[in-house]
């Protein structure tokens, strides 16, 4: 059925199909075998996620890239391949794109708690945007774009309501109260205010944005020490000498891709 439908989008629609896939539960060869017909089949464009199905919520674990590089030695001459799973910073999309040949990164969770991820090196290094300033503008900005009007239905509860939810997961696991009004928002009048709650909240606690981390995002991935594999102990390793690496190299600002690379260090960022 998968694979019927892929051909009956590729023959009636004049855009191009793509499509995101993750590892099938049977192994890598079945997974190979998957993405090849579905190439065939006509997609443009494949997005694989370095998991299967069955790795989610506390099974979530690391991913593997291992058949996202054979699938680009096997698929990359015939259609782009992005690689999806992982993603927390520009340390690994660096890593990510080193290992696996893929021609570029797919980031869900860690971008959506904390949108500017990719302003700095490491995700574990200090911020210079705080997640207020980011619950502000987006609510400026779902302000001037209603969710709704973009097909999201309920686009107060099931849009922005969510967004600051992810934004501040760490205030709002302690301040249970507010994470209870925040849930039965029915405005943004009503979530204005469980933003002001909240920003008072940071002042009372002396909140300090350089010290904000992921915490949403690496909830099911976070590893005691003794408890990571030597290979998981590697890739920390790793991650911490490519870090200095980077900052020693006078590396192009990827940004600048697009232009505008110089307003990174503006404060309208």
């Amino acid at each position: 059925e998968l694979l019927e439908l892929v051909r009956a989008l590729v023959e009636n629609l004049d855009i191009p199909v793509t499509i995101k896939v993750r590892i099938l539960p049977t192994g890598i060869e079945d997974s190979l075998k998957l993405y090849t017909k579905l190439v065939d089949a006509g997609v443009h464009m494949i997005t694989i996620h370095g998991r299967t199905r069955l790795q989610k919520g506390p099974k979530t674990g690391e991913p593997d890239w291992t058949v996202i590089t054979e699938a680009v030695k096997l698929l990359g001459h015939r259609v782009p391949i992005l690689a999806n799973g992982g993603i927390r910073d520009m340390i690994d999309v660096v890593r990510c794109l080193e290992e696996t040949g893929a021609d570029g990164v797919m980031s869900s969770e860690a971008v959506l708690e904390y949108p500017p991820i990719f302003h700095t090196w490491d995700w574990q290094q200090d911020r210079e945007v705080g997640r207020m300033d980011l619950a502000k503008q987006y609510m400026a900005l779902a302000r001037q774009y209603p969710p709704h009007i973009g097909g999201q239905g309920s686009g107060i509860k099931k849009c922005v309501r969510v967004h600051i939810h992810r934004f501040f997961e760490p205030e709002l696991t302690t301040r249970t109260d507010l994470r209870t009004e925040l849930c039965n928002i029915e405005s943004m009048e009503e979530l204005q205010c469980v933003v002001d709650k909240l920003e008072k909240y940071h002042a009372e606690s002396n909140h300090i944005v350089k010290d904000e981390r992921l915490t949403w995002y690496m909830r099911h991935r976070m590893n005691n020490d003794h408890l990571q594999s030597e290979e998981q102990k590697q890739i920390k390793r790793e991650r911490a000498v490519k870090k200095a690496e980077l900052e020693e190299e006078n590396i192009d600002c990827t940004v600048d891709l697009f232009g505008g690379c110089d307003d990174l260090n503006s404060s309208d960022y």
